[in-house]
Order: structure tokens, then C-alpha cells, then sequence
């Protein structure tokens, strides 16, 4: 998780219709100020924070550190989330009575006190108590000030775990305030994995995550552009695949003119261990043709093209996702497979398909870290539907197979009931299947996210 050194107050950003203006000859937005609006429309709509994110910032016209520092902010506070609500009870008397804008200000601000390196105290505390005063009043601009100059006196406190101990007296709680992952998460974690996972996993949700990046192994000169990411700082996890922390990602991508990369297809961002799910199940003696049937925008699809795989047919019920599939072909210089917007329960396939693969809904477990809004959104009830659902869609494509068939089964959670125990009761449904490789993310490499993955075999 990121550490704040010293005790200086931060910045962020303000929202909504009460928090747009801008300082007097100020020419551009300030990415505080969008880092509330943001945050605030995700209190309005379950959506993921990259979707609002993305269109709020092709809306503006902001400098990139402006935007930089509003994708830090909303991230970082939908991360921290839970922990900052209790800053604020245990320093305010009642917060749930001010209005959500000032709250989301001063998120933002203790956020910024506690994580972000290199901003003084006054920048955070003079923006939040300004804006606070511009829209509420002298009344709520002192509450603003008192509450972020009270937090700013505990110094490095805040950081240690049992700061967080002697208030609850309960190690789950303790664990779920610190990490700010909800209790039922925590509790499911020790229950399926016990105490040492549990803890390695909500640590894990807490960093900011390494970005990942697929070479175009279809390029003749695929190596040499390895080689620069490599001398560049990026580390690379597997022949054509690289983690870049979050430290040397601005060093990368100037050093290696990723931004050129990409554009010319050397280049692909997939997550590493979305990566390193799809290579240990071996694609490569996977029987053709391959089904991708939660395609997404195609990223797995365009990785198994560039191994020379026929991916006949990708589908998915999200029809703007499926736009992506076309782009990216293009992209790469890859045939584009057949794409059609469908559900993985009604397969569109009127022949049986070779291989699978099923890269399953689910609740997202895994990857708390690059979506944390799904701290805010995913509940107990939506993990007993997606574990029905991912039931329902295994035993339409085992149907969906023929003899000696692959199913890729892969999820982004970590969850025992969406993942060993999900194959487990699927064997026994099905005798003919055979689970041939299982693989999980490995919790204590904190470069990767929570992924899961098993190939069965209908014989």
C-alpha cells in the first residue's frame, strides 16, 4: 500500500454541479476539482471508475499532470475509502450529516495527507477549506480546516496497523479498516484461504497495481522491442509479457515511446496475471476453433491470434465492448474473427467448437486494486447470482463441445465458491469432463492481481 513519509496534507478535487467553478483567471481544470466530480457521479451511478473516469476527462481539457493527478485521487480514495470515512468519525461529530460534496473534499484531502508524497500541507488544506467556504460558508469552512489540521498532528500515525487495534478490538475489523476492503470480503478471504492469504490478499487490494503490457510476438522484431521495455526498468514475467510499476511508468514510457508502441501494434496493455492465467493453460495445443464466448473488448481473443490460434467466433452481450475486437485486429494486423453480441448461455455456434473459452463474470475479488469501486458496489447476494450464473454458462459450453474439446474456465476474483469449488461441483455434474490444469495467482507476488484458471477437457 502507498505510504505518505511525512505528515503533509494533500489535494483533491471537488465535484458535481456545486464544485465546477474555477479561480479567478485559472484557464484549465485543476485535477482536484474533476477528482471530486468524478468521484461524486459515482455515488449517482453503478459504473466502473475507469468508464467515468475516461469520459469526464475526453469531456475537459486538462493539462496531463491535471489528469494524472485526478486519475491518482479517484482511485486512491475508492482504495482507501473506508479508512478515510473512519478518519473522519473519530475526528468529526457526526460527517454523515455534511452535505456529500464537502465529504468527497475531504476525502480527497486526507487522502492526500496520507498517500501522496511531495504535497505540503497547505496546498490540501487551503484548496478544500476554499472550496468548502465558496459554496457553505465561513461555519462548515472552519469544521473543514479544524478536522484536516487535527489529522495533520497525528503525524505518521495513521499508517501503523494498531492504530487501528485499540479502537475495535477485533482482528477481521481491524484488518478490513486498515486494508479498507469490506468485512464480508475479509471474512470470505480467512474462510476460504485462512488467516496468512487473507491478509497477503488485502494487502494486495490496497496497492496501486503494476500495468501490464503483451509484446506482439507476430512482429519480426518482437525481441528487440522486449529488449528496450526490459533496459527500461519493466520486468518481464514471461517471454511477451511485462509488469511496469507504478514508480517507473512514466520513465518507461518515455524512454521506450510507448505511446508509439502501441500505436503501430508492437504493443498491447492486458493485466499480468491476466496474461499468465491464459499461458499456463497451455493455448498453444489448444484444439481449433476457438469460441471466446465473454469476449469482452477481445484482449484474450488478440493474444491467442498473435500464437497463430484460429479464434473463429468472439461474443459477449456488451455491444460497445465488441467494437473494441474490430479496433484491435486492425491494430495488430490480425484477422478479425467473426464478432457477434451474444450471451454465453445462448451459445450462437451452430457447429462444436474446438476449444472455449470462458472468461467467466464474476464478482471481481481479484482485482479490488485496479477497480475499486467494487469495494462500493459488490455485495453478498451478487456473489451467490454470479456463482449460479458461471454454473449455468460451464454447462452450456461443455454442451457446446465435442469430443476431446478445451474449456478455458477463468475468473478475476478470488473466491473458492467462483473458483476451485465452482470446477469442482462442475466435474461432478458433468463425468465427462476432466480438469487438465488449475492454476491461481500466486498472493504473495504483489505485481499480480487475483486471477484463476482451469482447463477441462470433454472426453
Amino acid at each position: 500500500m502507498p505510504q505518505r513519509k511525512g505528515a503533509s496534507l494533500g489535494m483533491h478535487g471537488s465535484s458535481s454541479k456545486t464544485f465546477q467553478h474555477q479561480e479567478p483567471g485559472l484557464q484549465r481544470e485543476d485535477g482536484r476539482d474533476l477528482a471530486v466530480q468524478v468521484l461524486l457521479r459515482l455515488d449517482e451511478v453503478r459504473a466502473p471508475v475507469q468508464d467515468v473516469l475516461s469520459r469526464a476527462l475526453a469531456a475537459r481539457r486538462c493539462e496531463p499532470s491535471d489528469a494524472a493527478l485526478c486519475t491518482e485521487l479517484c482511485y486512491g480514495v475508492l482504495r482507501m475509502e473506508i479508512r478515510l470515512n473512519w478518519l473522519l468519525s473519530r475526528f468529526l461529530r457526526a460527517p454523515e450529516k455534511l452535505p456529500q460534496p464537502m465529504r468527497c473534499v475531504l476525502h480527497v484531502a486526507v487522502y492526500a495527507l496520507l498517500f501522496l508524497e511531495g504535497m505540503p500541507a497547505y496546498a490540501a488544506v487551503d484548496w478544500a477549506v476554499a472550496r468548502v467556504k465558496r459554496t457553505y460558508g465561513q461555519t462548515l469552512a472552519k469544521v473543514a480546516n479544524g478536522c484536516l489540521r487535527t489529522i495533520g498532528r497525528e503525524g505518521v500515525a495513521p499508517q501503523a496497523y494498531a492504530y487501528y487495534y485499540a479502537p475495535l478490538q477485533d482482528a477481521l475489523a481491524q484488518q478490513s479498516l486498515f486494508y479498507s476492503v469490506p468485512l464480508w470480503i475479509v471474512r470470505l478471504w480467512h474462510k476460504g484461504y485462512g488467516t496468512d492469504k487473507a491478509v497477503l490478499l488485502s494487502a494486495k487490494s490496497a496497492n496501486r497495481p503494476a500495468a501490464g503490457l503483451r509484446v506482439n510476438i507476430l512482429r519480426p522484431n518482437w525481441k528487440d522491442v522486449a529488449r528496450q521495455l526490459e533496459n527500461a526498468g519493466a520486468q518481464r514475467m514471461a517471454a511477451a509479457c511485462f509488469a511496469i510499476t507504478p514508480k517507473k511508468r512514466a520513465r518507461i514510457e518515455a524512454q521506450c515511446s510507448l505511446a508509439a508502441f502501441l500505436g503501430e501494434g508492437k504493443v498491447s496493455r492486458q493485466g499480468v496475471a491476466s496474461q499468465l492465467a491464459l499461458d499456463a493453460l497451455h493455448p498453444a495445443a489448444w484444439p481449433d476453433p476457438i469460441w471466446d464466448a465473454c469476449a469482452g473488448q477481445g484482449t484474450k481473443s488478440c493474444a491467442l491470434l498473435e500464437l497463430g490460434k484460429n479464434v473463429s467466433v468472439v461474443s459477449d452481450t456488451h455491444l460497445r465492448r465488441l467494437f473494441r475486437v474490430a479496433d484491435e485486429c486492425r491494430r495488430l494486423n490480425l484477422p478479425p474473427p467473426l464478432i457477434v453480441q451474444a450471451s454465453a448461455l445462448r451459445p450462437p455456434l451452430h457447429t462444436q467448437a474446438g476449444t472455449i473459452v470462458l472468461d467467466a463474470p464474476c464478482s471481481g475479488l481479484g482485482v479490488l486494486a485496479s477497480r475499486p469501486d467494487i469495494r462500493r458496489h459488490r455485495t453478498e447476494e451478487d456473489v451467490q447470482m454470479l456463482v449460479r450464473r458461471q454454473a449455468a454458462m460451464l454447462d452450456a459450453a461443455h454442451d457446446s463441445l465435442g469430443t476431446g474439446g478445451h474449456l478455458a474456465y477463468i475468473t478475476c476474483t478470488q473466491n473458492p465458491d467462483e473458483n476451485e469449488l465452482q470446477v469442482r461441483a462442475f466435474l461432478r455434474r458433468h463425468p465427462r469432463a476432466e480438469l487438465a490444469f488449475e492454476w491461481n495467482s500466486p498472493a504473495q507476488n504483489m505485481l499480480l492481481e487475483g486471477m484463476y484458471a482451469a482447463l477441462l477437457v470433454k472426453r
